[in-house]
């Protein structure tokens, strides 16, 4: 009821404000562009608001340098820019009627256009305030791959099969253009999005109120291309590769923005491929089980993404855009298990006596399919930088599948029945959201007042309905009869999630101090029903999500700053859903449908110099934190996979960080992690306490190479550190790459090779009844190729579209 009030009041506000802009007056300045005596044709002319320079409207001369601008009364500066002259400034100027500015003379640069070379590039890595920014548009090595390989470049980031950590910290959420994901499985859906397909990736450690209060171990946000361009434009790209398997990508974008309307769209292939290899040894009472499994993926993925934005007058723009996700995965995984008579790890298996051989094929055949449809509204209110801004958005999401599971006895004697399992899996996800934000500046920073205030609350609605359904069969291992459907295996899981929020914060600047403060809070309500036992479980939780944060000058470059965040972590639907898979006869994975939520305290200080940081102190407290566990029947043999809750997860230590830019034709950076991990819980009738240290290097470093080349290097490392109950080793990996760029820069050639120099996962599990050694290995090395040529107008309009934040759950599908 509280968040249905609030939405009326925003509905009403948003209809006056809209008719106060509906009665504002329009004017048109004019004027004509001269350069060396010469008409200037085609000029970027662009119309900055005065109190802060903001973008009002841009538009290009005509051919014979004529220009037309029409906007509200306010007071503006123009600036023209066009390549071969020097940027032209005007002075303030308040418009409150029609203006002709008359002949403008722009000055031209003394060389020639032939001789003239005009670049601009973003570093390889920007600070801004509260958040990271990894610019991998540009990076030579991971645009030729996946997102997977992408994500690799993040400073700290360590990606393992689906398991994503920042410096060891568990609770890292991904967003995508802001949105969250925590409804799909992220594993396929990092790696079926090609790496061309995004722009930057966003690290935000602190997030604050007008965040999802999601995100207990910081936020990822995956930024995906966007036209900026005025004119036609367009790309086509191709990549090929080789690992163990091949690899081939293929896309085409086109753009047009002229005049009110801006439409894009793209549409791509993607052959991805590699695999996951899981090997287990592991001591059962008497008896060591050793277990390999080899889980390949060959997805064929076909993307579509369009959409127009369109503005309604200088103040409000609309947009809409759609989407569309096909993938079709199949594939054979293999699994050998062998059992010998042992009861100590570290023997020579040629002095065992070996007491059964199986092995296991995992045949695999799914299919997942997405769409969506998002829109928009903005409305800038006035000049000083009240905006208001609306979102709606829907998507469905289905997915089918079968899973089929065969064991043969190789030799020995296995006590346990091995059957045939086939898996007949079905999912339908519907998602819709709806959010409003309102920004108002109270006071305006200007150089005679150096005080500034600014306030931002929103309201967010989201729904989720998921219906999955499994239907389990077995038969006896060799033969060739009906499945009997398995009771004890087939399941139908219901699932609907509501969250209702609300947020407010203040943005405050006194002089070169400035401090951020805001409160959100958020509802939620989950359903979720296991029709087979005919199980009901109703979960009703809220709270408030407090984050501030304070930026003091200390001497001439130096600074400090200091942040607190309170944050949640939700259980993932994949981790709820209590569906069962079998790896083979004595190891399965599956879900819990008991899983609680868990809450983070978040804190941390940062040195900053020129306002970038460069060295953090961090802690934080997380209580029922989500991880991995393990549970083993000593009977049967028996290992069962599981997220589940441990009492308390405490983090503290801290990173040094530093950007290579000072080194001559190089950009990059280079820096280190140090953070002791500690678990605290009551697990498997044990008293569960352990803690170590972990280190995390990383460098990355783009330098260019004489004949127009420019090579890029990275790597990281990770050594041996807590991740829940296992104690992991070292693991590093690395990357190279070459890129050169031919027809006037137009057309890219890169080539890259991934983990060149790589070290596999390993970790141990010793608790209790458990005692595990476990080696995860992937694809590697990895050799691509890549040609990209784009093609249309060059000239850049920085026109800022809002990427639907109502699509906060629609990537969050059930794939």
């Amino acid at each position: 009821m509280r968040i249905a009030l609030l939405l009326l009041t925003f509905l009403f506000a948003s209809i006056g404000l809209f008719a106060q802009e509906a009665s504002s007056a329009s004017y048109t300045i004019t004027g004509q562009l001269l350069g060396e005596g010469e008409d200037v044709s085609f000029a970027n002319v662009l119309l900055m608001t005065a109190a802060d320079s903001v973008l009002a409207k841009a538009e290009l001369s005509e051919e014979d340098g004529s220009f037309s601008v029409s906007v509200d009364s306010g007071a503006y500066f123009l600036q023209v820019v066009m390549l071969g002259y020097r940027d032209y400034l005007s002075a303030p100027m308040d418009v409150s009627e029609d203006l002709n500015l008359g002949s403008i003379q722009i000055e031209a640069f003394a060389n020639t256009l032939e001789t003239a070379v005009v670049t601009s590039k973003k570093p390889f890595l920007e600070h801004q305030a509260g958040k990271m920014i990894v610019n991998v548009e540009n990076s030579i090595t991971g645009q030729t791959g996946s997102a997977t390989q992408l994500l690799r470049k993040v400073p700290g980031l360590i990606v393992r099969g689906d398991n994503v950590s920042m410096a060891g910290s568990p609770g890292v959420t991904i967003l995508i253009d802001g949105k969250p994901t925590r409804y799909m499985d992220i594993n396929a859906l990092l790696r079926e999005m090609p790496a061309s397909d995004i722009a930057k990736i966003e690290v935000v450690t602190q997030p604050g109120a007008a965040y999802d209060a999601e995100g207990s171990g910081g936020v990822i946000n995956i930024i995906l291309k966007k036209n900026v361009k005025l004119g036609t434009n367009g790309s086509v790209q191709m990549g090929i590769g080789r690992g163990d398997f091949n690899k081939f990508n293929t896309s085409l974008r086109l753009s047009n923005r002229a005049g009110k309307l801006n439409t894009y769209g793209s549409a791509s292939y993607r052959r991805g491929s590699g695999f996951d290899r899981l090997e287990l040894d592991r001591i059962v009472g008497d008896v060591r089980i050793l277990q390999d499994n080899i889980s390949p993926f060959l997805p064929n993925s076909m993307n579509a993404r369009g959409g127009l934005d369109y503005d309604l007058s200088d103040r409000v723009v609309i947009g809409v855009s759609a989407r569309y996700r096909h993938t079709v995965d199949e594939n054979i995984g293999d699994n050998s298990t062998l059992g010998f008579e042992d009861s100590e790890q570290g023997s020579s298996i040629a002095a065992l006596t070996p007491l059964f051989s199986l092995s296991t094929i995992n045949d695999k055949d799914r299919t997942r399919r997405s769409g969506g449809i998002d829109s928009y509204y903005r409305f800038n209110i006035d000049t000083s930088g009240r905006k208001l801004e609306a979102d709606l958005s829907f998507g469905t999401f289905d997915s089918d599948g079968i899973n089929l599971t065969k064991t043969q006895l190789n030799s020995g004697d296995f006590t346990q029945s091995i059957d045939d399992i086939r898996n007949i899996e079905t999912g339908n996800t519907k998602i819709g959201a709806a959010q409003v934000d309102y920004t108002h500046p109270i006071f305006v920073a200007t150089k005679d007042n150096p005080k500034g205030l600014t306030l931002r609350t929103g309201l967010k609605y989201s729904l989720a309905d998921i219906d999955a359904d499994l239907q389990s069969g077995r038969r006896s291992s060799g033969s060739e009869g009906a499945f009997v459907n398995d009771a004890g295996i087939s399941n139908r899981f219901l699932y609907n999630e509501n969250i209702g929020a609300a947020y407010v914060s203040f943005d405050a600047k006194i002089g070169e101090l400035t401090f951020n403060a805001g409160l959100r809070y958020e509802y939620t309500n989950v359903k979720a029903n296991n029709v087979t036992i005919d199980s009901i479980s109703n979960r009703d939780y809220d709270g408030f999500f407090p984050s501030f944060g304070i930026s003091v000058p200390l001497t001439g470059e130096l600074g400090i700053n200091g942040a607190y965040s309170y944050r949640l972590r939700r259980p993932n639907y994949n981790d709820l859903n209590p569906f069962i898979t079998y790896l083979d006869p004595l190891t399965f994975e599956r879900g819990n449908t008991e899983l609680t939520p868990s809450f983070t305290h978040n804190s941390q200080i940062n040195l900053t110099y020129e306002g970038q940081p460069f060295f953090r102190l961090a802690y934080e407290r997380t209580t029922d934190v989500i991880t991995i566990v393990t549970e083993q029947n000593t009977v049967t043999g028996i290992t069962e996979k599981f997220d589940d809750n441990l009492d308390s997860y405490t983090r503290y230590g801290g990173h040094l960080f530093a950007p290579l830019s000072f080194i001559p034709k190089t950009d990059g950076y280079i820096g280190g992690m140090a953070y002791y991990n500690l678990y605290e819980s009551e697990f498997l009738g044990g008293n569960f306490d352990q803690g170590d240290w972990s280190f995390t290097g990383f460098f990355n470093a783009t330098v260019e190479l004489p004949l127009k080349l420019k090579a890029e290097v990275g790597g990281w490392i990770q050594s041996g550190g807590q991740e829940g109950i296992i104690q992991s080793g070292t693991l590093y990996g690395s990357s190279i790459g070459l890129e050169r760029k031919f027809m006037d820069e137009q057309l890219r050639v890169a080539v890259s090779l991934e983990d060149p120099i790589f070290n596999p996962y390993d970790g141990r599990i010793d608790f209790q009844d458990q005692r595990i050694d476990i080696i995860n290995s992937w694809e590697q090395p990895i050799v691509m190729l890549n040609l990209t040529y784009k093609f249309g107008n060059r000239y850049l309009k920085s026109k800022d579209r809002r990427a639907s934040a109502a699509r906060d759950a629609l990537n969050r599908a059930s794939d």
